[in-house]
């Protein structure tokens, strides 16, 4: 597995991007919800009111279960199968933790103001940095490096330079 071409690069982000939206989305349905749970709540219609909650509790397992999935990839995205075959999925790494180390890429490449090249040496020294900080101890650390490298480098892009990281993706498309 692994990230063998740029193409690849950029259809994993459209990936992460999508499972991003799907969260927005999702936590955006369930403030609506919330706002008309209240509006039965004060009307006394307790039909409606339960409604409102069984479909919370519908959005809620959704949300739970993208958020999982989107740890999934950025956290263990080109690992290979045999990891999670050993049973090893690190749970111990979120979206907050890739939210850290973007950061760190960032403070290393002195807060850039624009989207740096994805083929730029300091950007890769930055992420090869970040990798040996927040990695080292990973199991796959050792056999897969390179990939969660390119992974570094492209969450970084996707998260830090959204807009701009997304022209650059549909000139690829």
């Amino acid at each position: 597995m692994g990230i063998s071409n740029f193409e690849d690069f950029i259809n994993e982000a459209r990936s992460i991007t999508k499972i991003d939206k799907d969260i927005m989305q999702t936590v955006d349905r369930m403030a609506e919800l919330v706002t008309n749970w209240k509006a039965a709540k004060q009307s006394g219609d307790k039909t409606a009111e339960a409604n409102f909650v069984k479909k919370l509790k519908i959005l809620t397992d959704k949300k739970i279960a993208l958020n999982k999935e989107l740890d999934i990839s950025i956290g263990l995205k080109d690992v290979h199968v045999e990891f999670v075959g050993e049973d090893f999925i690190n749970e111990d790494w979120g979206s907050s933790d890739q939210h850290s180390m973007n950061m760190y890429i960032h403070d290393l490449l002195k807060k850039p103001k624009t989207m740096p090249s994805p083929i730029d040496d300091n950007l890769k020294s930055a992420a090869e940095d970040a990798v040996d900080y927040y990695w080292e101890d990973w199991p796959e650390y050792k056999k897969e490096r390179n990939t969660l490298i390119l992974n570094a480098i492209r969450l970084y892009l996707q998260k830090m330079f959204t807009k701009e990281f997304n022209r650059f993706a549909d000139f690829f498309k």
